[in-house]
């Protein structure tokens, strides 16, 4: 779930030699945003899920 609300962590070197060499960006426009209001529903209930995150 994590994964589609933040990027990874780390350095993926392998990934940006590729991408520098054939001169694509790596395409973040997947990414779902997350709010303080996502997170203050999150807290009440206590628990973030989906469920919380998409009422």
């Amino acid at each position: 779930m994590a994964a589609s609300y933040f990027k990874g962590e780390g350095v993926d070197i392998f990934g940006s030699i590729i991408r520098l060499i054939c001169g694509k960006r790596k395409d973040q426009t997947h990414l779902k945003t997350i709010t303080i209001g996502h997170l203050e529903k999150a807290v009440k209930v206590g628990r973030l899920d989906d469920e919380i995150l998409n009422n």
